[in-house]
């Protein structure tokens, strides 16, 4: 029931209704709490949607609490090249740069360029948006 709530969220979300994208991922992490020992890669899932839904509603700090909630689950289990922790990352630079804070999402940003590169995945799709919050003067950072 998680997944399809979270899917139902990213269909809204693509379709440009951030609202009820942020209501259906709430609904799923109204579940997930209410979980006895909720698979960590649910909750990754569920916190992934709602920052993703928060940052199109533009609440960056909220976004920035879910993407943080996220990656602590991912420590514990998965290396900090991970593609998971890489996304969720870069989602968190986006929110910083949102909120105004763009140098603490430049160097975020650089430092996840360098992880990508020192990992061999210079390819990765992360990288177009990493290297355009890590420019001092992109689009994301003025």
């Amino acid at each position: 029931m998680v997944t399809v709530l979270c899917n139902l969220a990213r269909l809204a979300h693509d379709a440009g209704r951030p609202d009820e994208a942020h209501g259906w991922a709430r609904a799923a992490w109204g579940i997930v709490a209410q979980t006895k020992d909720p698979q960590p890669q649910v909750v990754v899932t569920v916190e992934a949607a709602l920052g993703m839904t928060a940052l199109a509603l533009d609440r960056p700090d909220e976004a920035i609490v879910s993407f943080e909630r996220g990656l602590a689950v991912l420590a514990e289990a998965v290396p900090g090249d991970d593609p998971q922790v890489i996304r969720l990352r870069t989602m968190r630079a986006m929110a910083h740069a949102q909120a105004g804070r763009r140098e603490v999402a430049r160097d975020e940003a650089r430092v996840l360029m360098d992880v990508l590169v020192a990992a061999g995945r210079r390819d990765d799709p992360a990288v177009a948006e990493l290297e355009m919050l890590a420019r001092p003067h992109s689009a994301a950072a003025p």
